[in-house]
């Protein structure tokens, strides 16, 4: 997977860093300060894609670990 497009969150974090949380805007990956936002990414040999469109055909689970 290829990201294009992230930000960094700053806030308080509950869960493990690596944790992935899927929000209304896509996706989260936890940290141990913050969060790193998913904006736009692309899965290889698919197209360039938001994380809301990469969430309309992937099933992530709430607390699923980043690999």
């Amino acid at each position: 997977m290829k990201i294009y497009s992230a930000t960094a969150v700053e806030a308080p974090v509950t869960e493990r860093p690596g944790t992935i949380i899927q929000t209304a805007g896509g996706l989260r990956i936890a940290a141990k300060n913050g969060y790193l936002e998913i904006r736009e990414l692309q899965l290889e040999s698919k197209r360039r894609m938001t994380a809301v469109e990469f969430l309309r055909g992937h099933r992530i689970e709430h607390g699923e670990m980043a690999g």
